[in-house]
């Protein structure tokens, strides 16, 4: 949760493995938010260079050349999304993918799954039967907004299942 540790902790992981010699920009590291990317970017820069100061005269310049901006720039210190985003643009012609995509932004995610639930709801309409008439009619008739709201519940809650298909 919020305030943890997990960012102090990572930090000093991603710090000894500098000092055992592993070069920054051989890594991967891995957030949720750009907020929190930036602030691991900074952290990093921040224990480096204090760690800089702590060594001898070699060991402070490996410490500070890694803590430099040329560096921290090379290392990916990113989002999920935007590592994943980096892969399939370098990548993309194996993928059959367009190079020039993009990833959705919140609202737009939000619009396209309304969009995925009404096509499958539309569907379910026009197949009909008993079952799903009831199950329709339970939560406000075809105009009702609680069983497309239901359908995105219990979407998000079984997948963040370990095995959603499973728990499905």
């Amino acid at each position: 949760g919020a305030g943890s540790g997990k960012t102090a902790v990572l930090t000093e992981r991603i710090a000894q493995l500098v000092l055992e010699g592993v070069p920054l920009r051989s890594m991967l590291v891995v957030t949720f938010t750009n907020a929190a990317a930036a602030e691991m970017r900074k952290r990093v820069q921040s224990r480096l260079v204090e760690l800089g100061g702590d060594g001898n005269l070699s060991e402070a310049a490996r410490m500070n050349a890694q803590a430099g901006e040329q560096s921290l720039d090379s290392a990916c210190i990113s989002t999920l999304h935007a590592f994943c985003g980096q892969v399939l643009r370098r990548h993309f012609h194996a993928v059959g993918l367009d190079p020039a995509f993009r990833t959705a932004d919140d609202f737009e995610a939000g619009t396209l799954r309304h969009k995925a639930v009404e096509q499958v709801l539309d569907a379910a309409y026009e197949q009909g039967g008993e079952d799903f008439a009831a199950l329709r009619d339970g939560f406000g008739g075809r105009r009702g907004n609680a069983l497309s709201a239901l359908i995105l519940r219990v979407y998000d809650f079984a997948m963040s299942q370990v095995d959603p298909w499973g728990w499905l």
